[in-house]
């Protein structure tokens, strides 16, 4: 029998899908009407009950405003009113819908009739006719709150918005349109999340405390992101999530984005503009432009932040000093990383009027700590950067960190010679070695195949390898004069920054396992020998090259983040006992691509958050190319491509274990 288990749940949750059905005490719907009217009022009922009639005020009740209205229509609330669902919008894009206070200052509140139900505003339309909600809104009981737009509607609330502690979501859009316009304050904590493509701009200082999860909104107007903060502040928020990931040919990003600033005479900003307190990456965009502070070109724009923490897949950050802008500063107390997470930095003045200054910096380095200017300066081995052009495809180089922040090496600053050497950074087109040798790091910059040497290896102390060209290569597959490439106790981390194929068919040895970043790709293609864990952080990872046979070391589990795929042409390219972990931030994951006639075994599988049982697992196309294992193939086109297929075996330890938790466990990571 054909299993044809396809994740729904999580595949839902990666479409950005919130299947949730509102309770609905009952629905109303207003009679096409155009100027004022009051809800609810003595003398006019439009809701279909008649004057002194029943109107939607009550937990869980639908007031459908989404007509096909003559006019402008105003709708002014004479009380509190309390909702489950606002379908709001004029059905031929002709006229704005606007609710307001009316006498007093009465809310707009959304409560489910039943605890913890979904509550929805439907902003409907085909397009560019803005509608709001100008009185206060509240979210009542534990209910959350979904926006959606429809296309290319735009919807504003004016009045504050109070959370209470529960989460909104913002859903639909279209690129080049902003969903919400958020210009009252944002009261309260929780979660705010993006998964609207228009995203959200603020406008005002906001005093919410909660958290912000940005998950796509990239896409939308220029000098914007999911959640744009060019006039307005979310200083107080605990904290703000970037998941995504790098795409493209580098200048490209897919998911959540924070941006401020456009370098233009009206984006005077109040100050501070994105949060003090923490912000995570797992593959998003931090834009940090140029503008004005307090209405003067005079200083530059300055935000201060506790913490940034780079915890998974490629992520970037682009720094503006556009217009008149006299610089802008990020001032960060504290920068950190998990294993595998990869970043880029650029901007046009990079250390310069453009600075991302970080009270750990100097930490952050691997190297012989030579002073600026030399070829013995640390670098980040995890970082790097440009210094010159904001929209640089891809990096020049390894950043390091100096007084100004953060920056890509200069060329100067690399040796030219690979027995410079151990604190010396290399940049050039190899040579085989007469003798072992070790350099701090490398930067490939010429065409074509360098050989370590028979029998030779280059120690890389950093761990940093970085492809500048786009299809240079250390060690031919198959050949003794390929040599080694040794890390010791470092992480290597190969940078293949162009959309080109690098080789390495060098052995790689060492016991801090390996990561690939960048958007291009690199094929292992020698009989590797190291341990620690395997990341694929960006772009992909192949092992074997079709013909030469490669593997992801001897021992050590293997992670693919968001955006990056492991392409396995190889057979026994993961140890047997090792797990293969598909990660999945917001609404992007990674995923694996087998080749056509490969099993690749493996101890444990987990895709997101849910832990897969023993059994095949793969692709529709793999399905199909293994008629004889269908009847035990599970299938998911979400997590796997290609022919071929991963064969979960759990060790002896872990099948106790996972009889208890049954097959699949878990909610897939919105964080």
């Amino acid at each position: 029998m054909r299993n044809d288990i396809r994740f729904a749940a999580l595949s839902a949750a990666v479409a950005g899908i919130v299947l949730v059905q509102s309770a609905r005490a009952a629905s109303y719907t207003w009679t096409p009407t155009s100027g004022t009217f009051h809800w609810p009022t003595t003398s006019q009922n439009n809701w279909g009950t008649g004057i002194g009639g029943a109107f939607p005020s009550a937990p869980g009740d639908e007031a459908n405003l989404s007509l096909n209205i003559t006019g402008a229509l105003t709708a002014n609330l004479n009380q509190g009113i309390t909702i489950g669902t606002l379908n709001i919008g004029d059905t031929d894009n002709s006229h704005g819908t606007n609710i307001n206070t009316g006498t007093g200052t009465n809310t707009l509140t959304f409560q489910s009739a039943t605890a913890g139900g979904q509550t929805h505003i439907n902003v409907g339309g085909t397009g560019n006719v803005l509608n709001a909600v100008n009185a206060n809104v509240a979210l009542g009981g534990t209910s959350p709150l979904q926006i959606n737009t429809v296309v290319n509607t735009r919807f504003r609330t004016a009045g504050g918005v109070t959370t209470k502690g529960n989460s909104i979501s913002l859903t639909g859009g279209q690129a080049q349109v902003t969903g919400w316009e958020l210009n009252g304050d944002l009261v309260g904590g929780g979660v705010v999340t993006v998964n609207s493509l228009g995203g959200i701009s603020i406008n005002g200082t906001k005093t919410y405390t909660g958290k912000f999860v940005l998950n796509s909104g990239v896409t939308g107007p220029n000098n914007a992101g999911s959640l744009t903060v060019t006039t307005g502040s979310i200083a107080s928020a605990s904290e703000v999530v970037l998941n995504g990931y790098t795409s493209g040919t580098g200048v490209g990003q897919a998911g959540g984005s924070l941006h401020a600033g456009n370098g233009a005479d009206a984006a005077s900003n109040p100050g501070q503009r994105f949060t003090q307190n923490k912000i995570t990456f797992n593959g998003g965009t931090l834009s940090a432009g140029g503008q004005k502070t307090n209405g003067t070109w005079s200083t530059a724009v300055q935000d201060t932040i506790a913490d940034i923490h780079f915890n998974s897949a490629f992520s970037t950050t682009v720094m503006g000093v556009g217009g008149g802008s006299a610089g802008t500063v990020l001032d960060v107390a504290e920068v950190s990383r998990s294993q595998g997470a990869t970043a880029y930095v650029r901007s046009s003045t990079l250390a310069g009027t453009a600075q991302f200054k970080v009270g750990n910096g100097n930490d952050l380095l691997i190297g012989g700590g030579g002073v600026p200017g030399s070829t013995t300066m640390g670098i980040i081995p995890w970082l790097v950067a440009a210094n010159a052009n904001a929209n640089a495809a891809t990096a020049s180089g390894f950043a390091t960190y100096t007084a100004n922040g953060f920056r890509a090496l200069e060329t100067a600053e690399y040796a030219t010679s690979l027995t410079a050497g151990d604190t010396a950074n290399y940049s050039g087109g190899g040579a085989a070695l007469g003798s072992d040798a070790a350099i701090n790091s490398i930067r490939m910059t010429a065409s074509g195949t360098m050989n370590v040497g028979s029998g030779r290896t280059l120690t890389v102390v950093s761990g940093g390898v970085f492809f500048a060209h786009t299809s240079a290569s250390i060690g031919t597959p198959g050949d003794t004069a390929a040599g080694s490439i040794n890390f010791d106790s470092a992480e290597g981390i190969f940078w293949s920054p162009n959309s080109g194929v690098n080789v390495v068919g060098a052995v790689i040895s060492g016991d801090g396992g390996i990561t690939k970043s960048g958007v291009g790709t690199v094929v292992l293609a020698g009989t590797n020998t190291y341990s620690g864990d395997t990341h694929v952080s960006g772009g992909t990872l192949r092992v074997g090259n079709g013909t030469v046979e490669s593997n992801l070391g001897v021992t050590g589990d293997v992670y693919v983040h968001n955006g990056a795929v492991l392409e396995i042409l190889s057979s026994d390219a993961i140890n047997d006992a090792e797990s293969l972990n598909l990660l999945a931030y917001g609404l992007h994951n990674g995923k694996v691509n087998v080749g056509a006639g490969l099993i690749e075994v493996v101890g444990g599988l987990t895709l997101g958050d849910l832990v897969a049982g023993a059994g095949y697992y793969g692709s529709t196309a793999a399905y199909a190319a293994n008629p004889s294992l269908q009847s035990q193939i599970t299938i998911n086109d979400v997590f796997f491509a290609g022919n071929g297929l991963i064969q979960v075996v759990p060790e002896p330890a872990s099948l106790a274990s996972l009889a208890l938790v049954g097959m699949l466990l878990g909610r897939r990571r919105s964080r």
